[in-house]
């Protein structure tokens, strides 16, 4: 059993919004039958704002980010009436709870890239609509900010006046704030500019891997400090510098992350159907199987679960 904090398997499917194809998944690496069978807790699914190009790849050119949000959200809810004793689109803690006690997935709705919003109203408004995290940036400078790595920019570029407003409202109207692909400044400006804990829903230790995608051992430090959670991402080139990753890179990865956030910073963030490559853990029961590895290796039980999915329950008690 696990909670993985990303996945933009929606996109494989998004084009026929057909149930039963996301639930065999047989075009991913991720089938929502697969998840419930080994009983995964939580899936959040991410909502990735694609380019124009992408968007015409599933026959979707010319929709605007607002409705092929609203189509992603049909899609989940026809999922939950689909297969209303497998898996209910949930928003906050209560409703998970609620959902282990009858064996159900919880699916959380996710937005990657926070480039839709351009007015701070905007925030109270996809909150009414489900959304439960956002990823302020994905790999451009957005309404909010600035990526990891930006052709003529450095760090000194952070978030923007609408990105540091959006975030304090995103913690009133308790949206929960990922910083994953956001670059080192406008980490510092989230840290400076909220209270609560936040998440780095797929991102791995840049010690390990010397890649902006990846934290800094200052970046783990503060975010441990601060009561957040990294989940692991399984994209080979953030994992190793060989050309595939395996269960002893992410290994490395976590352990790191350990040493310097604390037993309580880590989770799982597969980035499941967003990365290609070469890499061991390429379904969730591969997801099962490096878990186990973990403990055979030396990471206790404790620690494994709390990695697994404590750590996310932990910070949903306290976020919500």
């Amino acid at each position: 059993m696990y909670i993985d904090l990303h996945c933009d398997t929606v996109l494989k499917y998004i084009e026929k919004g057909d149930p039963e194809e996301i639930y065999q998944g047989k075009k991913s690496h991720l089938g929502l039958k697969e998840l419930h069978d080994l009983e995964v807790k939580a899936q959040f699914m991410a909502i990735f704002l694609p380019s124009e190009e992408e968007f015409e790849k599933v026959k979707l050119k010319g929709i605007s980010d607002w409705d092929y949000v609203e189509k992603c959200l049909d899609f989940y809810k026809h999922i939950e009436e689909t297969y209303p004793d497998k898996f209910k689109v949930t928003k906050d803690y209560n409703e998970y709870t609620e959902n282990r006690k009858n064996n159900i997935v919880s699916l959380f709705p996710t937005i990657e890239d926070g480039r839709l919003i351009s007015k701070v109203e905007d925030v109270k408004t996809l909150r009414q609509k489900g959304l439960t995290l956002i990823t302020l940036l994905w790999n451009n400078e957005n309404s909010l900010g600035f990526p990891h790595k930006l052709e003529g920019y450095d760090n000194d570029y952070g978030l923007k006046k609408l990105g540091i407003e959006v975030i304090k409202e995103m913690e009133e109207q308790k949206i929960i704030i990922d910083v994953s692909h956001l670059n080192e400044h406008g980490i510092e400006d989230v840290l400076k500019n909220t209270t609560k804990p936040f998440m780095a829903s797929h991102s791995n230790a840049r010690a390990i891997t010397d890649v902006t995608r990846n934290l800094s051992d200052k970046q783990l430090k503060d975010l441990g400090e601060r009561g957040c959670v990294a989940g692991l991402n399984l994209c080979p080139r953030f994992a190793t510098e060989e050309r595939a990753a395996i269960f002893s890179d992410y290994e490395k990865h976590i352990r790191h992350m350990l040493n310097l956030g604390g037993e309580d910073l880590v989770a799982i963030g597969s980035d499941f159907d967003g990365i290609g490559g070469e890499f061991e853990i390429k379904n969730p029961h591969k997801m099962i199987d490096f878990l186990n590895y973990l403990n055979m290796n030396g990471v206790s039980a404790d620690v494994v679960d709390k990695i697994a999915y404590k750590n996310v329950e932990r910070f949903f008690k306290e976020y919500y």
